[in-house]
């Protein structure tokens, strides 16, 4: 996750990576985010083919927006209590150069209704996004060559200049824009 990185200063619009695609998004979200940032934050929230993003309404609490990508997030369940608002629950790892560190809880409530249909997308974009992870394994560790005569010269190339040729490279002067007729 990261703060204050997902929007843009002068529209509050939201800031889209290459390839990312806007899904849908909600007004009226409540989010409350556990320590080590904590706080209560009301706003528009947006599910993208990547992450999921807020954008809150005041801007005068320290936390404009933040971003939460799938591959951070872990423990993510739809909540329907009796009683009050369907949310959104779970855990969200810090992004390398996110703005904090560590791992905080959030929840997501809709007030406005939503909630459903938001959290299962997000469940099954976030399982696309683990599968992919885990169809990408890092190459195998590097192990050097034994013995010089595993290294050879370059081969030449394949279009060698004609050597000694006056008239390599030489392209006759012609007149681009002739004498009207």
């Amino acid at each position: 996750m990261s703060l204050n990185q997902a929007h843009h200063p002068g529209t509050d619009g939201v800031v889209l990576f290459y390839g990312e695609r806007l899904l849908i998004f909600y007004d009226g979200c409540d989010v409350k985010l556990g320590a080590p940032i904590k706080g209560d934050f009301c706003g528009r929230i947006y599910l993208t083919s990547h992450r999921v993003v807020f954008i809150a309404n005041r801007k005068s609490s320290g936390v404009q927006s933040f971003s939460m990508p799938f591959v951070n997030m872990k423990e993510v369940n739809i909540q329907q209590p009796v009683f009050g608002a369907n949310r959104i629950v779970g855990r969200i790892r810090a992004d390398p150069n996110g703005g904090w560190q560590g791992e905080a809880e959030f929840s997501i409530t809709f007030k406005r209704g939503g909630a459903i249909e938001f959290g299962r997308a997000l469940i099954e974009l976030g399982k696309r996004a683990s599968n992919i992870r885990r169809a990408f394994q890092p190459p195998p560790a590097y192990t050097p060559m034994g013995g010089a005569a595993q290294y050879y010269n370059c081969p030449p190339p394949a279009y060698a200049p004609p050597q000694g040729d006056p008239y390599y490279g030489f392209v006759p002067q012609h007149e681009a824009f002739s004498v009207p007729p």
